[in-house]
């Protein structure tokens, strides 16, 4: 019979099971040192992601162009460029902020030109500027103006420096012109004013007016003034025997029109269209002749030893100047 014996299971030795381990162990490594180092030995590859919650970002402008950005300089407008100066965030090119759909334009063409808000505004000249109001437009050819608030002002062409705040259908024409409120205003040469005006046409140079109904050229034949001051009521409308603008019929004038007078140094008048004044009151000596143009004209005479007030009367139709006091030295005084 024959027998057949099992060999008995080899083990591995001691020596091999520690040098397999190992080189497990220094594979790992080497993968994992390799993973790490790969990036840095190819640039190409290198992803660094920004994290705004855990970073500190310096950035040295933002540019915002609706073209490309051709090198460093090169951008094509419009273009608007947001930089820290000093410290301080600076704005260079157009500013566009609104509503959505509320219909107000920017033109591409402008240059440093802004627009804030408010509906169906326009702007179309350089280093302009509107804020809210409606309707209003700043032309092209314009440099430096700015309408603030209001509706359908107009600021035209080769217009410069120029301001309208407030009010309703305000239009500028030419340079260094402001108004200021309120209604159908109208500005046209250089550095005039019209302050809360209604009704107000303005041509000339170097004028200052406030009130209503005040034209310069009624008859729009291109009449102009210079270095005026012009008040006027509103009491023209439906009055009797008064035209409806206050026109200064020369240059370099001090005009005021006021149904219930002028008073100074007192609160009121006491008869309509009459000037009251409360305090010493100081005229001029007129030599001239007393004419029919000067009846009711007050001259004062300094002479010693007394002054003399006198008044171009035109008593029996013959115009002569009266002493106000019953002086005879005054009454001689007075007649010359």
């Amino acid at each position: 019979m024959r027998t057949i014996t099992a060999l008995p299971k080899k083990t591995p030795h001691l020596f091999s099971q520690k040098l397999l381990r190992s080189s497990g162990i220094v594979l790992l490594w080497g993968l994992l040192l390799g993973a790490v180092l790969w990036p840095i030995a190819s640039p190409s590859a290198i992803e660094i992601k920004a994290d705004l919650d855990h970073k500190v970002q310096h950035i040295e402008q933002m540019v915002f162009t609706t073209g490309a950005i051709k090198g460093k300089s090169g951008l094509t407008p419009p273009s608007a460029i947001i930089s820290a100066q000093n410290y301080n965030p600076v704005i260079s090119g157009n500013l566009f902020l609104e509503l959505q759909g509320q219909g107000n334009i920017l033109d591409k063409k402008a240059d440093y030109a802004a627009l804030f808000y408010g509906t169906r505004n326009e702007v179309h000249g350089n280093e302009a500027v509107t804020i809210v109001g409606d309707k209003n437009k700043i032309l092209n050819n314009t440099t430096g103006t700015v309408i603030l608030w209001g509706k359908n002002h107009i600021i035209n062409q080769n217009s410069e420096k120029s301001v309208i705040a407030g009010g309703l259908n305000g239009i500028i024409q030419w340079n260094a012109n402001f108004i200021g409120v309120w209604l159908e205003n109208q500005i046209s040469w250089t550095w005039n004013v019209t302050i809360w005006g209604q009704h107000t046409t303005v041509k000339g140079e170097n004028n200052f007016v406030a009130g209503s109904n005040i034209n310069f050229d009624p008859q729009n034949r291109g009449q102009t003034r210079r270095n005026t001051f012009v008040w006027s009521d509103n009491m023209s409308q439906g009055r009797v025997g008064l035209n409806k603008y206050v026109t200064p019929a020369k240059d370099g004038v001090f005009l005021i029109r006021a149904e219930r007078g002028l008073a100074i140094n007192t609160p009121k008048t006491t008869l309509p269209g009459s000037v009251e004044v409360k305090g010493m009151v100081q005229l001029g000596n007129d030599t001239e002749a007393c004419t029919p143009a000067k009846v009711w004209a007050i001259k004062y005479i300094d002479e010693k030893p007394s002054g003399c007030f006198c008044a171009c009367d035109n008593e029996s139709s013959v115009e002569k100047w009266s002493a106000l006091s019953p002086s005879p030295y005054c009454e001689a005084k007075c007649r010359g």
